[in-house]
Parts: structure tokens; C-alpha cells; sequence
């Protein structure tokens, strides 16, 4: 059975991914295999790093908070990352997250399955944000299973059946598999060039 490992980067307490994903734990019948990791708790939230290139060697980022972190997602088969878009693009916090990573070089990462919630003012404001995340995602040779967009307008409810039925089915994507279609991504109501391919080699060591 995957383990699923839900993230939650927003600071706001009353955040619309923090509600989504807190809404969608609080339904399950069984979540053995659930986790939720969230970065607003005081303990969590020390994830700054001044190790420079120190990490790169070991593989193992020098903040004992970061590696904790680290530890969760590579040991995870499903990310669930729940980001606010601020200004257009990712949380200070959201980009600060997904840098601690840099320290990985061995894919260690290679395979996991990534869904991202991104929470937003109102519609059509992702796709500057869908671009910061996809050299994370594609350098560490993860699979985008999925974009969803919580705004002011959406309708909870509906958002959390469509994701319960693409977790049921998450086993049949394969890593050559995608449904987003990129070039609908907008940003303030203007279409942004996101490049459909990304294509980086991953040293096994």
C-alpha cells in the first residue's frame, strides 16, 4: 500500500490548501498510511540552511530539522504538497521547502508521485508557480500527477472527491503517463510558456 505524505507549507492557519487537506485527512476511514507534515507547527519551521555546499558530498542536509523533513518524503511513495502562490508565484516558505532538497543527488527521489495543491486569491493565477516547481519535480525524477488550484470560488466538496478518485487510481499512472495540460496554464488571465518537456539525467550512485 503507498505511503502517502501530505505537506502543508502555508503559515495561515485558515489557508485554503491547509483547510483542503485537513478536510480531506479528517474523511478518511483508515489512514495508516497517511501522514501529514506541516510546516506552520513552531518545531517544523526551521528549515533555513547556511551549510553552502557542504551537504553535496554526504547527501545529507546539516539542519537535523531538514533531514527529518527529508527523510519523510524519501521514505513516502505519494507527495502531497499544499503551497499558497504569493505575488504570482510559490510561498517564501513553499520555495524554501523544496530548495532543502539540493543536498539529494543519488535519486533518491527517483519514481515518487507529486500532487500539488496551490491555493490562490482567484482563478487562473498558477502558472508561474507550476514553472518554479517543475525543476524540483523533474531534476529529482519525480512524476506530476496532478495541479489543483483551491480559490475563492471553489467548491470544496467537489475538489476533494475529484482528488480521492485520482488517489484511488494513483497506482495506475505510469512515469511516462501525464494528464496537465501545460499550455492551458494561465497568469492573470494570460497563457505562460511552460515547457512540456524536462529532460535531466539522474546519476544513480
Amino acid at each position: 500500500m503507498n505511503k502517502i505524505l501530505f505537506i502543508s507549507t502555508s503559515m495561515n492557519k485558515e489557508s485554503k490548501s491547509k483547510k483542503f487537506i485537513r478536510t480531506f485527512l479528517s474523511k478518511l476511514p483508515d489512514n495508516k498510511n497517511t501522514y501529514l507534515l506541516d510546516l506552520s507547527e513552531a518545531e517544523k519551521l526551521n528549515i533555513f540552511c547556511s551549510g553552502y555546499n557542504n551537504c553535496k558530498d554526504t547527501g545529507i542536509c546539516i539542519n537535523p530539522e531538514n533531514k527529518k523533513n527529508i527523510d519523510l518524503v524519501v521514505q513516502s511513495d505519494v507527495i502531497i504538497l499544499g503551497i499558497p502562490i504569493y505575488y504570482g508565484g510559490l510561498s517564501g516558505i513553499g520555495k524554501l521547502f523544496i530548495e532543502t532538497f539540493y543536498c539529494l543527488e543519488r535519486g533518491e527521489l527517483n519514481g515518487k508521485k507529486v500532487i500539488v495543491i496551490l491555493s490562490l486569491e482567484k482563478r487562473n493565477q498558477e502558472g508561474i508557480a507550476v514553472q518554479e516547481l517543475l525543476p524540483w519535480i523533474y531534476k529529482h525524477g519525480m512524476k506530476l500527477i496532478d495541479i489543483i488550484n483551491i480559490n475563492a470560488e471553489t467548491e470544496l466538496d467537489i475538489e476533494i472527491e475529484k482528488f480521492k478518485n485520482t488517489l484511488e487510481k494513483i497506482n495506475d499512472w505510469k512515469l511516462s503517463e501525464s494528464h496537465i495540460e501545460f499550455g492551458k496554464l494561465n497568469y492573470l488571465d494570460r497563457i505562460v510558456e511552460i515547457p512540456i518537456s524536462y529532460n535531466i539525467e539522474i546519476e544513480i550512485k
